[in-house]
């Protein structure tokens, strides 16, 4: 939830809220559990029998829509502490939160969740849209935070996190190398904005990420420059960095 800057209050994007101000109220603040990351995102439920029947929480979008297909099975992780017993909905459904696609429910007692917990599941859909949507939803009372949510296909290259279909067709084009990262993401419109590769890695939870400014996004750096570099390399191919000179050694010292 660090997209809407490091200090609070906060905006959420590109989370949107599920409900209004009668039955939930949202806000982020300083108390995450990872130093490098430290913005949370904080749910007060406040209705309880009058919750809707699908429940009030948040969504994400993804970028243009998520891509959920019939038969293939999606990992959520995400980190979370609640007030009370936990009783969270993690689903995916189509547009407008219309249609369920595949879904599971998070439980837990008040002690389970009294401090941070992360939690693991993955949803095997039941059917299929191109602009499906995240979400994460209940129906019981309290206060609930959540952090470090991420959703990806249990299906990917090598487990990296890249779609196997598009970087094998990446592959067969028999490139003689490939470059990380490339274009204006390298350097930013500002320096202070730049990629740092260093930043990128050890366990995508405490990776402080950096604002995109070129595109106007916030980028968590998922993709690990080590992971790529090892990836990608293979018997046609290099795996090219883009780092200063000075900065080579210690990459390799680090990836190898």
């Amino acid at each position: 939830f660090e997209a809407g800057g490091p200090n609070t209050p906060s905006n959420i994007d590109p989370w949107s809220i599920i409900g209004n101000e009668t039955n939930i109220n949202v806000e982020t603040d300083r108390t995450s559990i990872f130093e490098r990351n430290k913005i949370a995102f904080r749910l007060e439920v406040l209705c309880d029998n009058t919750c809707p029947a699908d429940g009030v929480g948040v969504y994400n979008p993804g970028f243009w829509g998520m891509n959920i297909e019939q038969g293939k099975k999606y990992k959520v992780v995400f980190y979370a502490r609640s007030t009370g017993p936990l009783n969270l909905a993690v689903s995916f459904t189509g547009p407008n939160g219309v249609g369920n696609l595949a879904s599971t429910v998070i439980t837990g007692s008040a002690s389970d969740f009294s401090n941070w917990t992360k939690v693991e599941a993955v949803l095997e859909a039941k059917a299929t849209s191109r602009n499906s949507r995240l979400q994460l939803t209940t129906t019981a009372k309290g206060v609930i935070w959540l952090d470090q949510v991420s959703a990806m296909p249990v299906d990917t290259y090598k487990g990296h996190g890249f779609r196997s279909d598009l970087f094998q067709m990446l592959l067969d084009m028999k490139p003689s190398f490939i470059r990380f990262p490339g274009g204006c993401f390298v350097e930013g419109e500002a320096l202070r904005n730049a990629f740092r590769w260093k930043a990128s890695v050890g366990p995508w939870e405490e990776r402080p990420g950096h604002f995109g400014d070129v595109w106007k996004y916030w980028t968590d750096d998922g993709i690990q420059v080590c992971i790529l570099y090892k990836g990608s390399s293979g018997r046609n191919q290099r795996g090219v960095v883009s780092i200063h000179d000075r900065a080579q050694c210690l990459f390799i010292n680090l990836c190898n």
